[in-house]
């Protein structure tokens, strides 16, 4: 609800840059879709749903990376549904990660309450996932193929 227009430039700006380091077409989403952007190969065909955050401090400010459990749980219950991977993609000010969203990554993260308590608005506090910053990896690695 506080998503901004630098935001999601900022979010579009990454897209471009997965795309090209994995030779794949991003295409934006709509709000309901859970995700922020489906990656096409040149055939057209959807081969990674991904969600994308940009931070503002570096990978290794905190032991677990934040995020709401809406993020991952429905995630990881389409992908094993239609057999799409789904990721979640991290630009942190010294680098760019990402983790497969699925049953492993579920497992493995703690689940808390937590989020924005800056705005003092309770809807930004909520249940969110704590995933150890060493199941997240570089996109040199192609992993859709």
């Amino acid at each position: 609800i506080y998503e901004t227009r630098q935001n999601r430039e900022a979010e579009r700006a990454f897209a471009v840059h997965i795309g090209k380091k994995w030779n794949l077409r991003p295409r934006q989403e709509g709000l309901l879709a859970g995700h922020d952007f489906d990656f096409l190969n040149e055939q057209g065909g959807v081969v990674v749903r991904m969600e994308i955050k940009v931070r503002t401090c570096t990978f290794h400010t905190y032991d677990t990376v934040m995020i709401s459990s809406n993020k991952i749980l429905g995630p990881a219950e389409a992908s094993k549904r239609t057999g799409i991977l789904h990721v979640l993609a991290m630009r942190y000010t010294d680098r760019d990660v990402y983790a497969v969203v699925n049953d492993a990554l579920v497992q493995e993260s703690e689940i808390a309450t937590g989020g924005r308590y800056d705005r003092g608005d309770p809807q930004d506090v909520t249940e969110v996932f704590l995933m150890p910053t060493r199941l997240f990896q570089s996109f040199d690695h192609i992993i859709w193929s």
